[in-house]
């Protein structure tokens, strides 16, 4: 547990200093809106297909350990292309989204794997507040990353060395992300039954997703992925070159959004207990649809600052009834190739999302543009969050064994 909490902590200083940074980078080498709100996407659905590998790899491997530490190492050496094309002042658009595509490849084909290699690692009954103090962690280090970052970074461009400092950056990000795989390397091993790694059959599990039993709730994470990112992979486009807000500030609302995760995630651990993973997560989605709304509504930064607060408790209980809910109602046999395919779909989503932005952003006129990307984000996340309405009649099913051993859980707990 503990060296799953400083994997996790190392790979959260990488995103705060690296991946968080990219949208970015891409504006400041002179890219463009457009390319910087699709960077954090487009590569994804390329990443969703090389991850296809993950079940056949890791079978390969013998062992989710091995499989996962090579894949971790490859996304940390995914950096240091962009820390050249930073540091050289130059890189094309096909190179930074072939870099990213490897990036996130990598870090979802381990996914997957990692998800059925924790299952067996941890005990059942400390799931919860395993994750719970795990997450928290992982926030801190990521807020605590992100805010040195932007500090080096205003200090860099305040010495007209903006792209410098970007370089530096990524080799930092590099550096946490190796570090992270020396933390997985030293964790127990979960050797893998030649017959315990099936190949992921798309048609068969998009079958699923639509059974009670499976996974009905992943239809709604999907559908919520393309409305978030309608108007969220254009978050930092807006703030940074439409907005014009300056690093500093841009780097104040990102933190505060990852400073109210860390502050709340204790209270909202013990709430999501009391109600259920499916009802807190209901709740967080109904709370996340407005958030776009206030980014052109109330564009003044000291109110954004409440807005990022409000926004981090939503996503914290978000995030964490969702991954909650992967392990309450995904069987561990089922869960890599469930997991493999649903990224693929997830990615899909997401490409969907953005290029729908996009498109508002690139053919609208430029008073308009954001307005419209930003509302058609809240309509269709609010739209997304009424497949969770009727509980009775979507409420993912659980067999009579796993109620059996929930409720034994639940009484040794009590």
């Amino acid at each position: 547990m503990v060296l799953s909490c400083a994997d996790g902590s190392a790979y959260s200083m990488m995103v705060g200093c690296g991946e968080t940074y990219i949208a970015a980078f891409a504006l400041a080498v002179g890219l463009g809106q457009v390319t910087a709100g699709l960077v954090g996407t487009i590569p994804l659905l390329i990443g969703g297909l090389l991850q296809l590998i993950g079940p056949k790899g890791a079978h390969w491997c013998g062992s989710y350990r091995r499989w996962v530490v090579g894949c971790a190492t490859m996304q940390g050496l995914a950096f240091v292309p962009l820390a050249y094309g930073a540091w050289q002042a130059d890189i094309s658009v096909q190179t930074l989204f072939a870099t990213c595509a490897i990036y996130w490849g990598f870090g979802m084909a381990a996914g997957p794997a990692w998800n059925s290699w924790i299952d067996r690692l941890i005990p059942r009954e400390v799931l919860r507040p395993f994750f719970t103090v795990r997450a928290r962690l992982t926030q801190l280090a990521a807020f605590l990353a992100f805010l040195g970052a932007g500090y080096l970074l205003v200090n860099f461009q305040s010495e007209g060395k903006a792209l410098k400092g970007f370089a530096t950056l990524f080799m930092i990000a590099a550096s946490w992300r190796l570090l992270s795989c020396i933390c997985l390397r030293l964790q127990s091993d979960a050797p893998i039954a030649p017959e315990a790694t099936p190949r992921p059959k798309l048609t068969l599990v998009a079958k699923r997703l639509y059974t009670a039993q499976s996974s009905r709730f992943l239809v709604f994470l999907l559908a919520s992925q393309v409305g978030v990112h309608i108007g969220g992979a254009f978050f930092a486009p807006y703030m940074l070159a439409h907005a014009a807000f300056p690093y500093y500030q841009y780097v104040a609302m990102v933190g505060m959004c990852y400073l109210a995760k860390i502050i709340a995630l204790p209270v909202l651990s013990n709430q999501i207990h009391r109600f259920g993973s499916y009802r807190s997560l209901l709740i967080a989605a109904v709370a996340i649809s407005p958030l776009p709304l206030s980014w052109f509504i109330t564009p003044q930064f000291h109110v954004l600052l409440v807005v990022q607060f409000y926004a981090g408790v939503a996503w914290a209980a978000f995030e964490l009834s969702s991954t909650l809910l992967i392990f309450e109602r995904i069987s561990g046999e089922d869960r890599l190739s469930m997991l493999t395919v649903f990224n693929l779909l997830n990615a899909l989503a997401i490409v969907t999302g953005s290029l729908i932005g996009g498109a508002g952003v690139k053919l609208l006129p430029e008073a308009y543009a954001y307005p419209v990307v930003f509302t058609l984000s809240a309509l269709t996340r609010l739209g997304a969050s009424t497949l969770l309405w009727y509980p009775r009649r979507m409420h993912l099913a659980v067999p009579p064994q796993a109620a059996a051993t929930e409720e034994k859980t639940t009484a040794q707990a009590a």
